[in-house]
């Protein structure tokens, strides 16, 4: 697995501890483009119980302005920095050669390092799982031929 986005994280973590809570684009921008452009069925908004600089709530008001963009909005366990966690104890073939009690402390180490990171990708797949339960189906071109020659 790529570690690359964990080199990243002692820098954003420096940045927020120096009182940066100001990102790119910035907050005016995300709500100006959400407000002129954003134009989607149905979104996901995710706010992580300690997030020190989660701006969700501004996203959801400005969701709930003027014409109504259609939202859930989820709290789950985690940081900003949840959906960055990475596999990094995956399977492997030598897995096979590790006693079964080092295997099971393995397996069991793993599942508390990503119980947050599994919590947001159960979130995203019920949500995409109910969004697309409830569009009708997509129509092939057979069935936009068919309309049309009828």
């Amino acid at each position: 697995q790529g570690l690359s986005p964990l080199d990243q994280l002692p820098g954003l973590f420096e940045k927020i501890a120096d009182g940066v809570s100001e990102f790119t684009p910035t907050t005016p921008e995300i709500q100006q483009g959400a407000k002129s452009s954003y134009n989607v069925p149905s979104t996901l908004l995710v706010k992580f119980e300690d997030d020190s600089i989660d701006e969700t709530e501004i996203i959801s008001n400005v969701f709930s302005e003027g014409e109504k963009v259609p939202y859930v909005q989820k709290v789950l366990t985690g940081t900003h920095v949840t959906p960055c966690a990475q596999d990094i104890l995956f399977e492997n073939p030598l897995d096979l050669l590790v006693p079964s009690t080092v295997a099971k402390f393995k397996d069991d180490f793993r599942e508390k390092l990503l119980v947050e990171a599994n919590g947001l990708s159960s979130e995203v797949l019920n949500f995409v799982n109910d969004e697309l339960n409830e569009k009708p189906a997509m129509k092939t071109e057979d069935d936009l031929d068919s309309v049309e020659n009828e």
